[in-house]
């Protein structure tokens, strides 16, 4: 499963090529996915902006029994730099 913890205000993940990403962000992730533990049997795959808030994201997912996630490196920002090159 792929989710988008960005703002609500910026754009899909179409543009990454995760276009089927859920786009729920943060806090909302937080409530009403981790604490309440939803998921935990799935592999995620994770992305914000930039990757800053992926530290304490890691830290709730941890707490809440999550270990099958991983994050997009440098979040949305690195993975649209990494597809502008190869153009």
């Amino acid at each position: 499963m792929v989710f988008d913890v960005r703002s609500g205000f910026l754009p899909s993940g179409e543009p990454l090529g995760l276009a089927t990403a859920r786009p729920v962000p943060l806090e909302i992730f937080l409530q009403n996915f981790v604490e309440r533990k939803v998921h935990r049997d799935k592999t995620l795959l994770i992305f914000d902006q930039s990757g800053d808030e992926l530290r304490r994201l890691q830290f709730h997912l941890r707490k809440n029994g999550y270990d099958n996630y991983f994050f997009l490196d440098g979040g949305a920002e690195s993975a649209l730099i990494r597809r502008t090159d190869r153009s």
